[in-house]
């Protein structure tokens, strides 16, 4: 599911970027602040060591799912007796009852779901009045800059990619409160630069787009990709919503 690829590669010896480390690592972060004394479900959880990371965040209660029965296989080594507990299961068709946890947590998940909207009804029902949904996934106006959502992303593991615009309007239906950060931010021209020779060439404009990054990659630093309230100056490569309040009639 969302991450398998990552830990595949690292499995295997092959290369990944920093920047896709120094991502995922501030995200888990930023998500940490809110699970403290809060039962909590990570959906996507891949091989569990974000699950992990915010059950040592003080996570009263820390369940991961994710559906590769390979990722929670490593999962469950990694936990301990006290640890979270890790179940195969699809992320829309949680074997949960209503109003069950205070924190869902899908980092780099909804990309990876066909039946999206079924994901976000399932993450209402889950949660209860006054908690919280932490989503993230890349900003298609930067990953596949000049495409349309229903083009095909770049990254075959992606079913589909959304503009911030997009993703507002998906998840104002399921929530009555949205806010908004970003994660890895590029300069406003560079953004409008990658979305006119998308528009010529689309797997052009994702290569320009990855060439930027490894210039970078000397120069990079964790601290660069630590999520920031958005709006800001410049386009984030990554968006991340903190999801409020469920709307009545989406959690049936």
């Amino acid at each position: 599911m969302p991450r398998e690829f990552i830990y595949s590669d690292a499995e295997s010896g092959r290369w990944i970027p920093p920047w896709l480390r120094y991502q995922r690592d501030t995200r888990y972060q930023w998500a940490a602040e809110f699970v403290a004394g809060q039962r909590v479900l990570e959906i996507g959880c891949g091989d569990g060591t974000g699950t992990m990371r915010l059950h040592q965040s003080g996570a009263m209660e820390m369940v991961g799912v994710d559906v590769e029965p390979s990722a929670i296989d490593r999962a469950s080594r990694l936990a301990a007796e006290t640890g979270p507990k890790f179940l195969q299961v699809g992320a829309c068709g949680l074997p949960f009852d209503a109003h069950r946890f205070d924190v869902v947590v899908a980092l780099e998940t909804i990309e990876h779901v066909r039946e999206h909207r079924e994901l976000l009804q399932e993450t209402t029902r889950v949660l209860t009045p006054g908690g919280c949904v932490l989503i993230s996934t890349p900003n298609r106006g930067v990953t596949n800059p000049g495409t349309a959502r229903s083009d095909p992303p770049a990254n075959s593991l992606h079913v589909c990619e959304w503009t911030q615009a997009e993703l507002a309007r998906e998840l104002e239906q399921y929530f009555g409160n949205v806010e908004w950060f970003g994660q890895t931010r590029h300069p406003a021209w560079f953004v409008r630069l990658l979305t006119r020779i998308g528009k010529f060439s689309p797997g052009l404009g994702v290569r320009v787009r990855q060439l930027s990054r490894l210039m970078r990659v000397p120069f990079d630093h964790r601290d660069a990709h630590t999520p920031q309230p958005w709006p800001q100056h410049g386009e984030p490569e990554v968006l991340l919503a903190i999801c409020r309040r469920p709307l009545l009639s989406s959690s049936r």
